[in-house]
């Protein structure tokens, strides 16, 4: 009998030892998990603060770009302006009235002068709407008339082509805004 309690002790022995060990096992199985849960997490946060580095790099030079882009649009205009002005200056230079002619007769004179439409260097004209009057310069080597316009954005309505810009009101020189249809495109040949 003896025997007996000591093989049962010694059996309840080993099946303590055994759930001893598989719960060491399982703990440092738990704590292996753990620890390559918190390397994974470790290493997603590094990847979001180098996106949101990234993202914040993309940001700025998108700003940047955008500034130096509106700076090149300035300057175009700038240039543009600067061109028209030469231009103007050249056609008023080269525009010099004829010397009369002897041989003209007073009454051919007239019928010349009455067959001419007399126009100023400056002449006004409406633009409707605002419904506003502006004054123009005359060129007579023009089939149509242009208009400054300043932040010129081109877009599409309904499938058809528009822009959208802004004019100097003549009397305050404040910005206003306009959108147009795109009727055609005129190419600017300067001499």
């Amino acid at each position: 009998m003896i025997s007996l309690i000591t093989l049962s002790s010694c059996n309840t022995i080993d099946n303590q030892s055994d759930d001893f060990l598989n719960l060491q096992h399982q703990n440092q199985s738990m704590q292996q998990e753990i620890a390559a849960y918190a390397a994974r997490e470790h290493t997603l946060t590094s990847r979001e603060e180098a996106i949101s580095a990234r993202e914040t790099e993309l940001v700025n030079l998108l700003a940047e770009l955008l500034k130096e882009k509106k700076q090149l649009e300035l300057y175009k205009d700038e240039l543009i302006l600067s061109k028209q002005r030469s231009a103007a200056r050249a056609r008023a230079r080269a525009r010099v009235t004829p010397a009369p002619n002897n041989k003209t007769t007073n009454q051919d004179s007239n019928t010349k002068k009455s067959e001419q439409t007399v126009l100023g260097e400056l002449e006004n004209v409406y633009l409707d709407p605002p419904g506003m009057q502006f004054s123009a310069r005359i060129d007579t080597g023009a089939q149509t008339s242009s208009l400054n316009a300043m932040d010129l954005v081109e877009f599409e309505r309904d499938g058809k082509p528009y822009v959208k810009f802004h004019i100097n009101h003549p009397q305050t020189n404040k910005k206003i805004e306009l959108t147009r249809r795109v009727r055609g495109y005129v190419g600017i040949i300067e001499h």
